[in-house]
């Protein structure tokens, strides 16, 4: 089950994921799996030692690599290579749709990221500090109790600057800021309140630029994750929980039922209101993520 990975809180030397990382990344591990293992991976990368680890630690986090057949190589995963290798549909991290995308990979029920996936789908509030959220983490026991307050606190630290945006000058090219690429979604958004630290509001609500087709991938790997061969459940049971679609997007459940509604017939989901129940349904002999993700940057079905 997603709710049982065990989450990590640690890995990204305290940098959060930037714009040209990931195809830069993708690029080099196409040319050479083992590029990674190379002593030199961070003259070709153009960063430091330490940068070098964050980039494979998010390659990694966010499942687009895993380890291939000989020691010290690393090879795309499917995913990795249909959306972001060299003939994939964003090999530049240019698409709304690739970071929608990410942002599920990272705070889906398949991801081990500790402070994102739990701050997504788990707390409840619809602000925080990051102070308030070392103290909930510290307080949920098992799986992250055992991470020190100093590696806890760093890696909500790192939550917030992958979520928020940094204030830049204007003249700074894009892909040279400190911003993650998932600043641009607007999930997390400084709320401007007056407190002795920063306070940071969810964006909760309907997510004009969410391409149906991630939202039925997210759907699809949540529902094999979690609720297992069933064919009919209630749309609540992909609104929340841990790595839920519904909580990752900060959907509310008539955003939910109307982009289900929404979405063409062979992507297999259908929704329905009986009684004010609302159910989702999922037709397996048809469904097929390969379909959902071009429809995701093509809009057309294959």
């Amino acid at each position: 089950m997603g709710s049982e990975v065990k989450l990590k809180f640690s890995g990204h030397e305290s940098f959060s994921l930037r714009f040209s990382w990931i195809p830069k990344a993708i690029k080099q591990i196409s040319n050479n799996p083992k590029f990674f293992s190379q002593d030199d991976a961070f003259v070709n990368l153009g960063v430091g030692k330490n940068m070098t680890l964050s980039i494979r630690h998010w390659c990694n986090i966010l499942g687009l690599t895993e380890n291939g057949e000989n020691s010290g190589e690393l090879v795309l995963t499917h995913l990795a290579e249909t959306v972001f290798g060299p003939t994939g549909f964003d090999p530049f991290l240019e698409s709304d749709a690739s970071l929608w995308l990410l942002h599920w990979l990272l705070a889906g029920c398949d991801s081990s990221a500790g402070s994102i996936k739990l701050a997504f789908s788990q707390w409840n509030e619809p602000t925080i500090t990051k102070n308030s959220m070392v103290s909930w983490l510290q307080s949920l026991g098992a799986g992250v109790s055992t991470s020190s307050e100093a590696v806890i606190s760093r890696d909500v630290e790192v939550m917030i600057k992958t979520y928020t945006k940094s204030k830049v000058g204007r003249h700074v090219p894009l892909e040279d800021s400190f911003d993650s690429p998932l600043s641009e979604l607007g999930m997390l958004v400084e709320d401007g309140s007056q407190s002795s630290e920063k306070v940071y509001r969810f964006n909760r609500g309907e997510k004009n630029s969410l391409p149906v087709g991630i939202l039925a991938y997210a759907i699809n790997r949540y529902w094999i994750s979690e609720l297992g061969s069933s064919s009919t459940v209630r749309l609540e049971s992909i609104s929340h929980g841990i790595g839920a679609p519904g909580a990752v997007f900060k959907l509310t459940q008539n955003n939910l039922f109307d982009l289900i509604e929404s979405m063409p017939n062979e992507f297999g989901f259908g929704v329905t209101q009986t009684a004010g129940i609302a159910m989702i349904s999922r037709d397996s002999s048809i469904i097929d993520e390969q379909t959902m993700i071009v429809h995701a940057y093509t809009g057309v079905l294959r």
